[in-house]
């Protein structure tokens, strides 16, 4: 990736319907073979979890331990995602190879899912040149249900790097500038949401 997109190289993903994204020839044996897995996940992670707490409540009849931490994520029948790489895609897939190297595996990958919705209009778009924008990470997530497509894009570059690396100090500015173009106004610590404050009765003049 690195001599593709340079360094310090952004992940980002783009969520498609699933039925929406798989070429009709692949569309029902993956879309089964991914709920089954999702399913088989769910009920392992769900009776694992039920094993535990019944265990740590037969130990505390004959020993009180403090608990501080759960081994595992609380019982939920909420559906899960599952990563498909390229090989647990071929493994989807009957009579599939297993394929070998980034071209081959994005080959497969174009193959099954219709790259035409994500903007792409050919494979030509997405094999590294050195010169790419975007190059597709070889990996999605689905469950079923929705397809997450996972990318990588160069790091936006700034048009003025004297921007970024300006260090304003309290010395930069006086008092004539503060009082003719700032207006300090006090919110209580921990806030989070976006607020709206008004100054002055006449001009609703606001701030946000």
């Amino acid at each position: 990736m690195d001599q593709n997109l340079g360094q310090g190289y952004m992940a980002y993903t783009r969520k498609i319907p699933f039925d929406n994204c798989v070429h009709d020839a692949y569309m029902d044996i993956l879309k089964t073979k991914i709920i089954i897995t999702c399913r088989d996940i769910r009920h392992i992670i769900l009776r694992a979890k039920i094993f535990v707490n019944y265990s740590t409540l037969y130990d505390v009849r004959r020993l009180s331990l403090p608990r501080l931490s759960s081994m595992l994520p609380s019982p939920t029948y909420h559906w899960r995602f599952i990563t498909i790489s390229a090989n647990a895609l071929s493994a989807f897939l009957p009579g599939q190879s297993l394929p070998r190297g980034y071209v081959d595996q994005l080959q497969l990958f174009y193959t099954v899912f219709k790259f035409q919705k994500l903007r792409f209009r050919s494979i030509e778009d997405l094999n590294p040149n050195g010169s790419n924008n975007k190059l597709f990470g070889n990996l999605v997530k689905s469950d079923g249900f929705t397809v997450d497509f996972l990318f990588y894009t160069r790091k936006t570059q700034t048009k003025d790097s004297t921007l970024m690396n300006s260090d304003l100090l309290l010395d930069d500015f006086d008092l004539e500038e503060i009082n003719a173009d700032y207006l300090p106004i006090a919110i209580d610590p921990g806030r989070k949401s976006v607020f709206t404050a008004v100054t002055g009765s006449d001009s609703r003049e606001v701030k946000r």
